[in-house]
């Protein structure tokens, strides 16, 4: 029998090819392996917290080139027009400087912020414990409960020493806003956006809600552009019936790849028929404004171009 994962290589996931189905699968055998008890909780801000002076010189110490180094240095550093002004406010805190912070977003903070723990991924997985990190929420997952609140106490202190923090459990703010959760993975938490318990794997209710969310968007830009050219007014083709169906179809499909890996099945049977709902509510729009209209607002609404629509642009006067 292959030894576990975690027990391989460090359990850190989101970079490269380390991404969200490794740290489902990391999860999963820690589960299957009796690691029912787990703490999970946020880095709070972390890229603004990591040491960029720690990971350069990691760089030079592992590398031969200090062009490279340099390069790297200068792609990290962030650069603000408004400095002074932040000072004033007291609000530069909150933004990197040229020592601590990264910009978030950039495709190099995900290593920075890998790079300044790879002493908290190491240290955090053994013991009986395993710790599945994916950029700055990890998760512990122990046999007991002990265990775990021991591996928790010690997570605090590395972070502490890389001038880092995590959330406390007694922070209630914190725990009712998802960023921190202690228990039994028998009763589910919501960790790489999915409601994962020892029995189900399902999209949690804020990424359900967020699919919702954006088609919604897109009905209300639908139906105000159509509208417009019921109204025979020229306006953008983006979101007229047809290109708003296939705008829909878009999110639908990005997301569902998102969570391919869920079990619940329930759960995206019920989706579907919240989107059928939206399909039919963007459908009755287009219906109302073309049921009486010309063959001109037929075009005009369901998004098929005209031609006599076209801008005139004054003829060109012959080269002579």
């Amino acid at each position: 029998m292959s030894a576990p994962l975690w027990k391989l290589r460090p359990a850190s996931v989101g970079f490269c090819s380390r991404g969200v189905p490794l740290g489902l699968s990391l999860i999963d055998q820690a589960v299957h392996g009796g690691h029912h008890w787990f703490i999970r909780s946020d880095i709070r801000d972390f890229f603004t917290r990591i040491p960029v002076t720690n990971v350069v010189n990691f760089l030079r110490s592992s590398t031969s080139d200090e062009a490279f180094c340099d390069l790297f240095a200068q792609a990290l550093a962030t650069n603000l027009k408004n400095k002074e002004e932040l000072e004033e406010r007291r609000h530069f805190t909150l933004f990197p400087t040229a020592e601590i912070g990264v910009a978030q977003g950039s495709a190099l903070s995900a290593l920075a912020g890998n790079i300044v723990l790879r002493e908290f991924d190491e240290t955090m997985n053994g013991r009986g414990i395993v710790c599945v990190r994916y950029i700055d929420d990890f998760i512990l997952l122990g046999r007991n409960r002990t265990k775990v609140m021991e591996a928790f106490r010690s997570a605090q202190a590395l972070l502490r020493r890389s001038g880092m923090t995590c959330y406390d459990l007694s922070d209630a703010s914190a725990r009712q806003s998802g960023k921190v959760d202690e228990g039994n993975i028998h009763d589910g938490t919501d960790v790489l956006g999915y409601r994962i318990s020892a029995r189900s794997l399902q999209p949690s209710n804020a990424a359900q809600a967020a699919l919702l969310a954006k088609l919604d968007e897109v009905l209300v830009k639908a139906r105000a552009a159509m509208q417009t050219a019921a109204a025979g007014k020229l306006s953008s083709q983006s979101y007229l019936y047809h290109q708003a169906m296939v705008m829909m179809n878009r999110v639908t499909w990005g997301w569902s790849q998102s969570f391919k890996h869920t079990n619940a099945q329930h759960v995206l049977q019920s989706l579907d028929k919240k989107i059928d709902a939206k399909i039919a509510e963007l459908h009755q729009v287009a219906h109302r404004y073309t049921r009486n209209g010309s063959p001109l607002t037929r075009r005009r609404v369901t998004g098929i171009h005209l031609l006599q629509d076209c801008h005139s642009v004054p003829s060109l006067r012959r080269l002579r």
